[in-house]
């Protein structure tokens, strides 16, 4: 057995109570310790993670482990034991440590848990943990000084990553317009970002921290506030985007839109809540605003179905007139001027039937006239019923008819084929009448008379055209063709009483389409429109 000395009982306290060795505990009559209890010790020591190391009263080393081997970079203790700091350690560290060494064992206080950052033998430096206390022996009287040193290098860099993590959190909730807070389980504020704070007139986040919303609001709305926010932490239930007037002493005209999350900790349990309230105050003014000018056009639009009703029933009396009050004078002038005609022609010289003749042609006009008037009116409030209409076949009827009328007349027409458009049948068939009938009329002078039907893509939809090679016009005057008893051309040139193509753009534009003209004196013109029905145009290879 050796003798254990008083010194090494100490020793042996020491590391137990520093190392955790309380396990191994030794009898307080032992006086020496045997061979395989100093071994245990040595590998004990020799095992511990932390740095560990003793001096004796004049400074000199007298154990290090094995941990305090590698970080300091020896093979052995042969070249540490017996000698000082200062043949360790720079002169500006080994000065440090043996003034600290020396106040230690001189006034017999330790130094706990003492910070550093030291630099690494092969380059860097690691954040390290010092705790320094006097070893005494049975008479209290210091025989050295044992050293933990534990290396904090990797936690000090996590709690540094943490720290920055936390105020890069802290400095994005800071930066958002939005109102934000934390709060604990027991619904004390742990985070209030600075939108809050200028709510609530708070100048320090300290002012924040463990307070309730019975520090900031009145006593029923805390109450409600408290409630609120308890069910939803009992019930792991968020509350989204609920608008609301804010509870906000400061601002109790502003509109929020308030959401609540139950916060969780690293075992899902409910740990708080964070409360955001975004500021809709605006976005409310707005929707008001639409909500106002919404009923005020619905009052427009009302006001103005019964001024278009007002005018329907005008234009219906309208219609009324011209077909029953104004045809009666005409027909009265026509019957009359076909009895001169018939019984009295004979009595006229060359000026008196060039006159009668005049009254008779001006009053079949006039017919016709009141005829397209009538019809333009009809037009106007006829409903439309949509369907498939095939533009050639009706096409086809027409020029059949033209030709009818005509037969002395040899015109090319080209109809293209698959001319299909949703639209109104009846009135596709009046557009294409008057149309061709324009054409066919135009190239009366022509030998070589052309005219076409087809449709050209242009941006994915169709524009459907008629074309002619006749007479034409100057565009000068194009802007004047789809008026009512607009003409190009003089009666005695060309008949017609000016009314067709404005028919043709109000059914065009009743399909949501447009019409336009190209043209040129002796030239020809074209005459295109669209259907907003048509829809898009298909490729071959998708219709099938």
């Amino acid at each position: 057995m050796i003798k254990l000395s008083s010194g090494a009982q100490v020793l042996w306290k020491k590391l137990r109570a520093a190392c955790g060795l309380e396990c191994f505990p030794l009898s307080r009559n032992s006086q020496r310790m045997p061979d395989h209890e100093r071994l245990m010790l040595r590998i004990l020591v020799d095992h511990m993670p932390e740095d560990i190391f003793t001096l004796d009263t004049d400074g000199r080393f007298t154990m290090v482990n094995t941990a305090w081997l590698v970080e300091h970079g020896y093979a052995s203790d042969k070249g540490i034991i017996g000698r000082t700091v200062f043949d360790v350690f720079d002169a500006e560290t080994a000065a440090h440590a043996a003034a600290e060494n020396k106040s230690i064992m001189e006034t017999g206080l330790g130094r706990y848990n003492q910070s550093r950052e030291v630099p690494r033998p092969g380059g860097g430096n690691r954040s390290i943990l010092i705790n320094k206390v006097p070893m005494r022996d049975a008479q209290g009287r210091v025989l050295g000084i044992i050293g933990i040193i534990r290396d904090v290098t990797e936690l000090k860099s996590a709690l540094d990553n943490l720290r920055q993590e936390r105020n890069l959190l802290r400095s994005i909730i800071d930066s958002s317009p939005d109102a934000i807070h934390v709060k604990d389980r027991a619904g004390r504020y742990v985070i209030m970002n600075k939108a809050t704070m200028r709510l609530r007139n708070v100048a320090s986040h300290a002012d924040v921290v463990g307070k309730t919303a019975y520090d900031f609001f009145p006593e029923t709305s805390a109450a409600a506030i408290e409630a609120e926010d308890r069910a939803i932490m009992n019930t792991d239930r968020p509350l989204l985007e609920c608008q609301r007037k804010s509870r906000e002493p400061n601002d109790p005209d502003r509109w929020v839109s308030m959401s609540k999350l139950p916060l969780h900790d690293g075992e899902g349990a409910v740990a708080g809540l964070v409360t955001i309230n975004r500021d809709i105050t605006n976005l409310k003014n707005v929707i008001e605003e639409a909500r106002s000018l919404n009923a005020q056009l619905e009052d427009r639009v009302r006001i103005r179905t019964l001024e278009l009703q007002e005018a329907n029933k005008e234009l219906e009396a309208f219609s009324y007139s011209v077909s029953h009050d104004l045809r009666a004078p005409l027909r009265s002038i026509s019957g009359f001027g076909n009895f001169l005609l018939k019984d009295n022609y004979g009595q006229l010289d060359a000026a008196g039937k060039g006159r009668l003749n005049r009254i008779l042609a001006a009053s079949e006009r006039m017919g016709k006239l009141i005829d397209d008037l009538l019809k333009l009116a009809r037009i106007s409030r006829q409903s439309i019923s949509y369907r498939k209409v095939d533009l050639h076949a009706l096409a086809a009827e027409v020029v059949a008819a033209l030709r009818d009328a005509s037969p002395e007349r040899l015109v090319e027409v080209i109809l293209e084929r698959d001319l299909t458009v949703e639209a109104d049948a009846g009135l596709m068939r009046v557009v294409l009448e008057n149309l061709l009938g324009n054409a066919w009329k135009f190239t009366a002078k022509r030998p070589d008379a052309r005219i076409e039907l087809g449709a050209a893509v242009v941006d994915g939809r169709r524009e459907f055209f008629v074309r002619d090679n006749g007479a034409g016009f100057d565009m000068v005057y194009a802007g004047k063709l789809f008026a009512p008893f607009q003409r190009m051309h003089s009666q005695h040139q060309f008949e017609g009483t000016g009314i067709g193509l404005a028919t043709v753009k109000r059914i065009i534009e009743r399909h949501l389409g447009r019409i336009w003209i190209d043209s040129a004196v002796n030239q020809g013109t074209t005459v295109s429109f669209t259907i907003s029905a048509a829809g898009p145009v298909q490729t071959a290879a998708e219709a099938t």
